[in-house]
This record gives C-alpha cells, sequence and structure tokens, in this order.
C-alpha cells in the first residue's frame, strides 16, 4: 500500500522560493510528499510560513520560532509574532 510523505522541515518561506515556490509544491505533490511542515525562523519568515498553510489547507502547515542565526534579531515583537501564529489553528 502506498503511503504519503511527510517533509518536516520544508524552508520554503524563504524569499528565494519567491519565483517557484509553487512549482517547488507540485513537484513535491508529484513525488507523494502529501504534507509539508513550512519552517518559521523570524519574525518575517514566522508570518510567511502561517500564510502558506493557510493558503493550502490540509496540505502544509507552519511552525513558529527563531533560529539561532536570527537570535540578535529576537525582541518582544518576536515574542508576539509567534504567539500570534501559535495561536492560529
Amino acid at each position: 500500500m502506498p503511503f504519503e510523505l511527510v517533509d518536516i522541515g520544508a524552508n520554503l518561506a524563504h524569499h528565494s522560493f519567491d519565483d517557484d515556490r509553487d512549482d517547488v509544491l507540485q513537484r513535491a505533490a508529484d513525488a507523494g510528499v502529501g504534507t509539508l511542515i513550512i519552517t518559521g525562523s523570524s519574525d518575517d519568515s514566522n508570518v510567511a510560513a502561517l500564510n502558506l498553510a493557510e493558503q493550502h489547507k490540509g496540505a502544509l502547515y507552519s511552525t513558529a520560532g527563531v533560529h539561532p542565526h536570527h537570535a540578535s534579531d529576537y525582541c518582544e515583537n518576536s515574542d508576539a509574532v509567534i504567539r500570534e501564529c501559535i495561536a492560529n489553528e
């Protein structure tokens, strides 16, 4: 019986995917990846990951957090952004 693959660390919120994100998602689906967890790692990417998940309900889910590379950017606003993102089902 075939099974669905899950990508647990897709960085599709990164701006480098702006030109071909839909193509990447299609190739993933064609390869049997039915669910992708979009990784949020900064204020901007947390919001972008959530927006992507909202556009593709049931196929994309998002995380919200701070990658160590962005730790020096963390502030009170970062906490608020993360809390807003995780409050969204």
